[in-house]
């Protein structure tokens, strides 16, 4: 069994947004595991994708105690014992029969998810290289928790990745902010409830507006708390001095603020490999 410990910091004194980490002591990574789907080598039922390293799984889940017949394609903790997710694909379009449905490689080479009739659930929607086939393509589950859609001729050129389409949860490694020349910013959406992954009414995404060193949290489309601006040097929100705390050098972790001409972003680093931690958007808005 794993041993799990939790802990919170609040931002700001009576805020409702908190920052969870989960950490997860791992053990070994199960032998002859597959972290990798194609078009001739589809996943359906009760297979699962184990990354190399054994850190994370990606396989059909239904949230414990919700309708029977809504299945989702996730990600989850491969070495807790109770299933944690941390990415969903088809949050909007569950799936009723896992044993009926598969997620592939399609022939334009997009990442889709199946049902029995051969109906498009979920996709991608990423233009591949003109001239590529479902041949050329590979699905790859990191051992960071990212997937990632790739070329087999060239795994470094990545074409799609879960990291850049964010539920409730950011990872370590996940950068998390606004891209300076589309004007797009990532987003974390929070659960509708605790048995329902469907898109709820909170949501937590970077300010443009002043400075782009805050992050929001949106009750549905409405501005409804800020922690406060960042300080680098503390590696902390202004309203969450715990934080500061919390970044002292035999900290787990690491939170920092990156920004360049292109990009800026918001990146959490565990020290421990060993250890899995998160930060998480709940459907009550912690």
């Amino acid at each position: 069994m794993a041993h799990t410990t939790t802990a919170s910091a609040t931002l700001g004194s009576g805020a409702l947004y908190k920052l969870f980490i989960l950490l997860f002591w791992l053990q070994g990574s199960p032998a002859g595991a597959t972290d990798m789907i194609t078009s001739t080598r589809p996943l359906s039922g009760k297979q699962k994708l184990v990354s190399q390293g054994g850190k994370f799984a990606l396989g059909f889940y239904q949230p414990g105690g919700g309708p029977q017949d809504k299945w989702y394609i996730a990600i989850w903790y491969n070495k807790v014992q109770k299933v944690t997710p941390v990415w969903i694909a088809n949050r909007e379009t569950p799936i009723s029969d896992p044993d009926s449905s598969e997620l592939t490689v399609w022939t334009d080479g997009n990442l889709v998810l199946l049902n029995k009739s051969r109906s498009i659930f979920w996709s991608s929607k990423t233009p591949t290289t003109t001239g590529a086939s479902n041949t050329t393509i590979l699905v790859v589950l990191l051992n960071t928790g990212n997937l990632v859609l790739t070329y087999a001729s060239n795994t470094s050129n990545i074409i799609w990745q879960s990291f850049n389409h964010p539920t409730d949860t950011q990872l370590p490694g996940m950068s998390f902010g606004r891209n300076k020349l589309t004007g797009v910013s990532d987003r974390q959406v929070s659960w509708r409830k605790y048995m329902d992954p469907s898109p709820g009414l909170f949501s937590v995404t970077m300010d443009p507006s002043v400075g782009a060193q805050y992050l929001l949290i949106w009750n549905n489309s409405r501005p409804y708390y800020t922690p406060g601006k960042f300080n680098p040097q503390a590696g902390a929100f202004s309203s969450i001095p715990s934080m500061t705390v919390m970044m002292m050098p035999n900290s787990i972790y690491s939170y920092e603020y990156v920004e360049n001409d292109k990009e800026e972003y918001f990146l959490l680093t565990v020290k421990d490999d060993n250890l899995f931690l998160r930060t998480v958007i709940d459907p009550s808005s912690q």
